[in-house]
């Protein structure tokens, strides 16, 4: 039975079965960082709709507020 250094049962391991794969050194820090830049664009995106909406809420509130005392002092004066 002349084993080669092998496990046991098989033939010999190669190097990249024997040691554990790294996640690509910097290469993997890049794509993290272009995964986050992603998904912070489609949240700066969400957050300008939103506030383009409110805009035009308080836009639309503000003028409907100022048309009632404009209203509300001709009625007096007009008395």
């Amino acid at each position: 039975m002349g084993s080669t250094g092998g496990a046991a049962g098989g033939g010999p391991q190669s190097d990249s079965e024997s040691k554990p794969k790294k996640s690509g050194g910097a290469g993997g820090a890049k794509r993290i960082a272009c995964k986050v830049k992603a998904i912070a664009a489609a949240g700066l995106v969400v957050a300008r709709s939103a506030a383009s909406v409110g805009a035009q809420k308080v836009k639309a509130g503000a003028g409907t507020g100022v048309m009632w005392v404009k209203t509300q002092c001709q009625r007096r004066t007009s008395k």
